[in-house]
C-alpha cells in the first residue's frame, strides 16, 4: 500500500476520476519529476504549473498516490486505503486531493494559475471480480498535462459499480486560500454515465493554501450465488394404535359403545354390556 498522511484539517473523503494516458494501476506518469519539502514549513514549488508532485508533502505525504477510497460508513478521519475488498451492497467513499504544486510566490500568481482545469472519476463498466476506479486532473498549461491514480477493488464474486447520484460530489477547501475549510458541492460536476463523473473547475491557483479533496460516492452490485435448499420430503406418518386384541371401548354410555354392536339387538346388547360392566356379570 503506498504511504499516505492523514489530512489534519481537510477531514472529508475523496474519489474516482480518469483521463486519457493513465496507467493500468497506480499514479502516473510514474517517471515526472518530483518535488520534495526540506523541512515541514518549508516547500519550495515548482516554477511551472503541474499538480501532485510532492513526495512528501506535510499534510499529505507521497500527493502522487492522490486518489483513495473507504467504506462508507466509517465515518470518522482516515480509514482511505488504495485498494480495498467490497461486498453486494457496499457504499464506498471515495476522495481525490488537488494540489497545483507552481510556486506563486516565486514566479507570479498569473504563471503560477493553472488555466482550463478539469477532474475525471472512471469505473469500469464490465462485471467482474477485480475492478481499477481511475482519477485525473488536468489543465491546459499544466506539466504534465494529465496526472493520474487508480483504486483497486476486489470482491468474492463478480460486481460491477455505479456511481451514486443521490450523493453530493463534494470539494473541501480554503476559499481563497484563508480561514476555515469549508465543504461545497463541487461547482460544473455532473454525471455523463453511472461510471462517468466530469468537473470543469477553471483556473486553479497554485501553492499548499489552494489544495482541496474532491469526494464522491460509488455503489457496489455483486452477484449473490444462490444456495442451494434440498427439498423437504414429510416423515412417513405412524399408524394408529391397534390397541389389546379383542379389546372394547370402555368410555362413555351406550350411545358410546352402540356401534360395536350390529344386528337387530344391537341396543340390547350394548345395555347388556353396560349392565355386566358396572355389577361384574
Amino acid at each position: 500500500m503506498r504511504m499516505k498522511l492523514a489530512l489534519t484539517s481537510l477531514l472529508s473523503a475523496v474519489a474516482i476520476v480518469v483521463m486519457p494516458g493513465i496507467a493500468l494501476a497506480g499514479f502516473a506518469p510514474a517517471d515526472r519529476a518530483t518535488l520534495q519539502c526540506i523541512s515541514p514549513t518549508n516547500c519550495p514549488g515548482a516554477s511551472y504549473v503541474t499538480f501532485n508532485s510532492f513526495t512528501n508533502a506535510p499534510n499529505y505525504g507521497d500527493e502522487r498516490a492522490f486518489f483513495d477510497a473507504k467504506d462508507a460508513s466509517i465515518t470518522s478521519p482516515g480509514g482511505f486505503q488504495d485498494k480495498l475488498t467490497v461486498t453486494h451492497g457496499q457504499r464506498i467513499f471515495m476522495r481525490v486531493y488537488v494540489h497545483n504544486n507552481a510556486n506563486e510566490s516565486a514566479i507570479g500568481q498569473a504563471a503560477a494559475t493553472a488555466k482550463n482545469t478539469r477532474i475525471q472519476a472512471l469505473l469500469e463498466t464490465n462485471k467482474k471480480t477485480s475492478h481499477v476506479a481511475s482519477a485525473a486532473i488536468t489543465a491546459d498549461n499544466a506539466n504534465p498535462a494529465t496526472v493520474s491514480d487508480t483504486v483497486e477493488l476486489t470482491g468474492a464474486n463478480p460486481f460491477t459499480m455505479v456511481f451514486d447520484r443521490n450523493a453530493p460530489v463534494n470539494v473541501t477547501y480554503r476559499p481563497n486560500g484563508t480561514g476555515d475549510w469549508v465543504t461545497r458541492p463541487l461547482p460544473g460536476a455532473t454525471f455523463a454515465n453511472d461510471q462517468t463523473i466530469n468537473a470543469n473547475v477553471g483556473d486553479w491557483r497554485g501553492c499548499f493554501e489552494f489544495g482541496a479533496l474532491i469526494t464522491f460516492t460509488a455503489i457496489v452490485s455483486m452477484d449473490v450465488p444462490k444456495i442451494e435448499v434440498p427439498p423437504q420430503i414429510p416423515p412417513t406418518p405412524t399408524p394408529p394404535s391397534a390397541g389389546k386384541p379383542g379389546a372394547l371401548p370402555v368410555t362413555g354410555g351406550a350411545g358410546s359403545v352402540l356401534g360395536v354392536f350390529t344386528g337387530v339387538s344391537a341396543a340390547a346388547g350394548a345395555v347388556h354390556y353396560l349392565w355386566g360392566r358396572r355389577f361384574g356379570q
